[in-house]
C-alpha cells in the first residue's frame, strides 16, 4: 500500500513539474530511499507554493505552483495550556514535520527577504529545471484534542518543536537530498 503511494505521488509530482513522468525528470524516487525508517509521509497536496514565498493572499498569486509532501518525524513537539484555576498542563499533541515542496523550473521566490519575516521554506537544490524548498516545522496529531484545549484554555504555547529550541531529528536531510538526486546538483 505504501509503495502505490509512493508511485503514485512520483508520478503526480513529475507530471505537474516537469510535464513528463520520466525517472530522470524527477527524483522522487530518491526521496523515499533516503526516508529514514522512522519518519512517514503524512500528506500530499498539489497546487501550491513553498511557506513563506507570497506574502499576498495566496489565492491570487498566478504563478507556477508545484507539489508539497509532508514528512512526519518521530519526535513529540509538546502543547502547554494553562487551566483556568492557572494550573499549567503539557501533552504531546504534534510531531516534527519537514515540508519538501517540488517546484518547475518556471518557479521564483516572489518575496523580499527580511531578516524580521515570518521563516520560509529554504531551497534545498535545484538542477535539470527541478527546484525543491524545505520547511522544518512540525504536524499537529491529535486536532481533536488541540480544538478542544483551544477553548478551554487562558493560555496555550508549543515547546520543544524544531522551529523552537529542538534540532529535527533527520538533520542531515538536505545533503542526503542532494545525495540523492545526483550530479550537478548546484550548492545553495
Amino acid at each position: 500500500m505504501i509503495r502505490i503511494f509512493a508511485l503514485i505521488l512520483w508520478l503526480s509530482i513529475c507530471q505537474l513539474a516537469y510535464g513528463s513522468t520520466s525517472p530522470s525528470s524527477c527524483g522522487l524516487s530518491s526521496v523515499e530511499k533516503i526516508l529514514p525508517s522512522d519518519w512517514k509521509i503524512y500528506s500530499l497536496e498539489r497546487e501550491v507554493i513553498p511557506k513563506g514565498h507570497y506574502w499576498g493572499r495566496t489565492e491570487e498569486y498566478t504563478g507556477p505552483k508545484g507539489v508539497a509532501v509532508l514528512a512526519i518525524g518521530p519526535n513529540a513537539v509538546d502543547f502547554e495550556w494553562q487551566s483556568k484555576s492557572g494550573v499549567w498542563t503539557r501533552e504531546a499533541l504534534a510531531r516534527e514535520s519537514l515540508t519538501l515542496y517540488f517546484m518547475p523550473a518556471a518557479y521564483s521566490e516572489d518575496r523580499i527577504r527580511s531578516p524580521k519575516g515570518p521563516q520560509s521554506a529554504t531551497l534545498a537544490f535545484e538542477n535539470h529545471g527541478c527546484q525543491v524548498y524545505g520547511y522544518v516545522s512540525f504536524q499537529t496529531i491529535d486536532s481533536k484534542r488541540f480544538d478542544t484545549l483551544l477553548k478551554v484554555a487562558n493560555a496555550t504555547r508549543w515547546v520543544g518543536g524544531p522551529t523552537t529550541d529542538q534540532e529535527l531529528s533527520w538533520p542531515t536531510w538536505k545533503l542526503q537530498l542532494r545525495q540523492a538526486m545526483g550530479a550537478g546538483l548546484q550548492n545553495k
